[in-house]
């Protein structure tokens, strides 16, 4: 059996190649670029799966150990690492939002954070920058990181924040313009298996899966915000993965940084708030 399952992760790593990092001293440039980014987190959705665990409030200021939020666990990590300007899409539940959040931050005397209430209608995450935008909530001369407030990143081997914004430094220098955060050797939730005329042959439970899965978290630059205004209105809920991203995959503008799979937690399901509260209340979990 064991044999087998090496077989079948053996067949996975040919599915593709593992995604180039190019090493460069670029302390200057990314010092310059961090001052001039801000963090966007996207926090007002209506979060229905978790409507139970929620009840009353966002996902997103749910408490955790330590004394956080899931919300403010995030602006604290990003703020320990440099980050200073913070903008927050706002809707279902902001008040009660803003408030937690501003409570459990006050201790963070060198950071800015902005709140941005999203239109009446749900207009999605390309809508929902757009609107900070238009309203001056974001600068226009700004990158911008739009992070899924619930897509956590812990027991990550170094500086998120750095080693995030040098990737996109170096998607600039390749022709790009944005950046998206991808999850290396992922688990897969299932039994998978290799069939050959219909017999399994090989099979591996919760396998690594080598594919890179985009996380929660991309890197706008300055030309790619501008097609904001061409591809999202506020008529209909879009996403900007969706429409913006095939754009430039097509522009051949697009690149991707990969982090270790076991340091992203998609928080979407009262189980995977759970698994994520364990992982870090015990890493070796």
């Amino acid at each position: 059996m064991l044999n087998h399952k090496k077989e079948f992760e053996n067949n996975l790593l040919e599915l593709c190649s593992s995604l180039y990092q190019e090493e460069e001293d670029i302390a200057q440039e990314i010092e310059e670029f961090q001052k001039n980014t801000v963090i966007v987190l996207p926090c007002g959705g209506e979060s229905k799966r978790m409507a139970a665990l929620a009840q009353d409030k966002h996902k997103t200021a749910l408490t955790i150990p330590g004394g956080n939020t899931l919300l403010s666990r995030m602006i604290r990590s990003y703020a320990e690492e440099g980050a200073k300007e913070f903008v927050l899409l706002v809707g279902i539940h902001a008040d009660s939002l803003i408030q937690s959040t501003d409570a459990l931050l006050k201790d963070l005397k060198n950071i800015t954070i902005k709140y941005s209430p999203d239109p009446e209608k749900p207009v999605g995450r390309g809508g929902a920058v757009l609107h900070a935008k238009e309203k001056g909530f974001i600068p226009p001369d700004s990158s911008i990181i739009v992070h899924n407030a619930d897509d956590q990143i812990a027991g990550y081997p170094g500086n998120f924040f750095h080693d995030i914004c040098k990737a996109h430094i170096i998607t600039q220098k390749k022709g790009g313009c944005a950046t998206a955060i991808v999850a290396l050797l992922t688990s897969f939730a299932y039994t998978a298996m290799k069939i050959e005329k219909g017999k399994v042959v090989s099979m591996a439970s919760k396998p690594q899966i080598p594919i890179p899965a985009h996380i929660g978290v991309s890197i706008l630059g300055q030309e790619a915000q501008k097609r904001f205004q061409d591809l999202f209105d506020y008529s209909a809920k879009k996403d900007f993965e969706e429409h913006l991203f095939p754009l430039l995959i097509e522009e051949g503008k697009l690149c991707a940084f990969g982090i270790p799979g076991n340091t992203w937690y998609a928080i979407n399901t009262p189980k995977e708030y759970e698994t994520f509260l364990k992982a870090i209340v015990d890493p070796s979990h």
